[in-house]
């Protein structure tokens, strides 16, 4: 998926990209028709449809979109944060730029032990074509189980890694639904790893794509597309 498939996700559209993304997520997380879903966010079954299946497109590229944009750094932060859904506790693995802020990925466990780290790892770096030099993480005991794959790792309380673990807490609190998408829904919102991979495809979607960072004025990999794109 190159830029022009990555613009054309919205393109053309007045409407705002984050009743777009609130309406694709309402669509994927509920059994409710598109008629219905639409009709709620006041859109066509007809557009949502074209949207739902460019968020597909999407969502099957995530991570090496990301890297070709943006590019995978020589030091990248990672922190894991545990879930409760509807079916249990699951954890959530991020990466992180730390100087522009991009995220990079994300994965999904059941737990966290060196099997799944290692598997975690495997994954990013199979996404991305590339790895990076040192990875900044907290003291957890799976970590070291990257020095397999040859990388260094760098053990930092605070500092760079006080970025993603803020981020962590924002995420987990919902704000995102109720500050930004205006949604209604509790912490079990969340029923499922598919689910949950839905909503967090769209999250990285709207992060890195369209919600103008405070720090840089503008999301985080949005260098080449026009302010317009994003402005809404």
């Amino acid at each position: 998926m190159n830029k022009l498939r990555i613009y054309s996700l919205f393109k053309g559209s007045r409407i705002p990209k984050k009743i777009i993304i609130r309406a694709i997520y309402e669509y994927i997380g509920s059994k409710n028709g598109l008629r219905t879903v639409g009709w709620k966010n006041g859109l066509t079954h007809q557009a949502l449809w074209y949207w739902v299946k460019k968020f597909r497109l999407f969502r099957e590229s995530l991570h090496r979109i990301v890297a070709e944009r943006g590019g995978i750094p020589e030091i990248i932060v990672v922190d894991e944060t545990e879930i409760k859904t509807s079916q249990g506790s699951m954890y959530m693995w991020f990466a992180l730029d730390p100087y522009n802020k991009t995220l990079l990925g994300f994965s999904i466990t059941k737990g966290r032990s060196n099997f799944e780290c290692l598997l975690t790892f495997r994954y990013w770096f199979k996404c991305w074509g590339s790895k990076p030099r040192i990875v900044v993480t907290d003291a957890g005991v799976w970590y070291p189980v990257l020095l397999r794959l040859g990388i260094k790792i760098s053990f930092i309380n605070g500092g760079l890694r006080s970025y993603i673990e803020r981020f962590n807490a924002t995420l987990k609190s919902y704000r995102w639904f109720h500050s930004i998408l205006h949604c209604t829904c509790s912490i079990r919102a969340v029923y499922g790893s598919t689910h949950l991979s839905g909503f967090l495809t769209l999250f990285i979607l709207y992060y890195n794509f369209v919600r103008p960072h405070q720090s840089l004025g503008h999301p985080p990999l949005s260098s080449f597309l026009p302010r317009r794109w994003y402005k809404n």
